[in-house]
Parts: C-alpha cells; structure tokens; sequence
C-alpha cells in the first residue's frame, strides 16, 4: 500500500445549494490529522518553556486519543470509557 494511503486524515464535507436552497452537489475536502498533531506538540512545548500547567490533546470520534504528549496514551486509551462515559465494550 503507498505511504499517503496509510496516513490519518480528517475529511470534511458538505453539501451544495442553489439560490431556491436546492441541493445541487457536494464539496469534500480532506486534512493530514499529522500536521494537525505537529500543532499539538507544539502548544505542548510552549507550554512546558513557559511553565504552564496544562497540555492540549486530540481524540477522534470514538474517544481514543489521537495526539497526547504521553505517547503511550495515543490509540491505546480511550478517556470516554475511562471516565465511564460510555460502556466499556
């Protein structure tokens, strides 16, 4: 499988309409959630330079955790089922 198939990626889509408000199409756009975790780490690193508390963190639609600064969280720790929040399947 090439490399930029087997990347994350956040898709957007919405749909299209005329002047009467009748759907004439779609439009769909897709983000490298990369470059969006490289954001992350970098609020990250701010933080720790300037002696805040705090971190930022994303998780996808499930709860797991798609960019954490600990790593060991990332794909492994969903914090909805942690906070019981949804049952523990």
């Amino acid at each position: 499988m090439p490399e930029v198939l087997s990347r994350p990626i956040m898709p957007f889509a919405s749909s299209v309409h005329n002047q009467e408000n009748e759907e004439i199409g779609y439009i769909a756009a897709s983000y490298n959630v990369e470059k969006i975790v490289e954001k992350i780490e970098g609020f990250n690193a701010q933080t720790r330079e300037f002696g805040i508390d705090g971190y930022a963190f994303m998780l996808n639609e499930d709860g797991e955790y798609i960019a954490h600064p600990q790593e060991n969280k990332v794909l492994q720790e969903n914090i909805l089922k942690r906070l019981r929040l949804i049952k523990n399947y």
